[in-house]
């Protein structure tokens, strides 16, 4: 290979290295390199955690972090960390930080992820009271239960609303995303102390169904519940049945069943005959369980 083949190859290797050697500089001043002087340790999972996990040393390492890193949200010793609860799902490579802790003593476990004030309750479920298996880890659902109302009818109202699915079955869900697979049959709840006792009793009397609320619909329902009549009349007159009912005939009976007799009297004083008209005693018109009386019992004479 003569000179003219030569020059024009090195020339272009040594322009190459030039150009790689300016990227990297360019590179290191936008992004400092976790091996310079400003990087801090910090500790990192390493591996995925589920929530209400006890961290223990084999799931715990360090990894330089550069940049503006508050050294008080972050943790530089593993041995800080033992036996510490996370309180949420998180994957390998994730620095902890103060706000994925349960506080210090708190055990392990699904007692670690129920707020201050809130209760765990668990509720049998099927494919039907569980929104067909559409159920997972973080939604939330409204309850509605069936009872019998005060004057024995059969009413459907949502008893409790708003309230945080934890997990189903035994899964919580994980720091991946991956949800339950095959079908569950119990669901575990986040309620208030009132909220869980009004979704004991339900349960205890009936079968309540589960409903879905969508995503970040948190506004409360209105609802006062159907009862049966109502619901054969329709819902959309519910308003104008409840006034029907306000003012239906009470058992009494009305003037227009009452209907007056009268008869014709003689009267003789003296050898005078005269005559008058009385009024007899008004007789209801119509069966008992309408009028209110035993028209049956009368005398004979005094129907017409």
């Amino acid at each position: 290979m003569n000179l003219k083949t030569w020059v024009p190859l090195v020339l272009a290797i040594v322009l190459g290295l030039f150009a790689m050697i300016f990227a990297k500089n360019y590179m290191d001043k936008k992004n400092p390199s976790v091996n310079s002087e400003n990087a801090m340790k910090v500790v990192v999972l390493k591996k995925d955690v589920p929530a209400g996990k006890q961290l223990t040393a084999e799931d715990l390492g360090t990894a330089k972090m550069a940049g503006d890193v508050n050294p008080q949200s972050v943790f530089s010793d593993p041995a800080q960390l033992e036996k510490r609860v996370i309180v949420a799902p998180s994957i390998k490579g994730t620095p902890i930080v103060q706000t994925m802790l349960a506080p210090e003593g708190t055990g392990n476990g699904m007692q670690a992820l129920i707020p201050d004030g809130k209760r765990a309750i668990t509720v049998e479920i099927n494919e039907f009271s569980g929104v067909a298996g559409n159920l997972v880890p973080g939604c939330r659902v409204d309850i509605v239960s069936t009872f019998s109302g005060e004057h024995g009818e059969m009413l459907s109202r949502t008893i409790v609303q708003n309230v945080r699915v934890q997990a189903l079955g035994m899964h919580q869900g994980d720091a991946a995303g991956n949800e339950p697979t095959g079908p569950t049959r119990s669901i575990t709840l986040i309620a208030t102390p009132a909220e869980a006792e009004a979704i004991e009793l339900a349960t205890a009397t009936g079968h309540p169904r589960m409903v879905l609320r969508a995503s970040g619909d948190n506004e409360p329902s209105d609802s006062e519940g159907i009862t049966v009549a109502e619901l054969r009349h329709g819902i959309a007159s519910k308003g104008d049945f409840a006034q029907q009912i306000e003012l239906a005939p009470t058992s009494q009976p009305s003037r227009e069943s009452i209907r007056s007799h009268t008869r014709q009297i003689k009267i003789i004083r003296g050898g005078v005959e005269s005559s008058t008209t009385v009024e007899e005693l008004a007789v209801p018109v119509g069966p008992k369980w309408i009028t209110g009386a035993n028209t049956e019992e009368l005398p004979s004479g005094n129907r017409q």
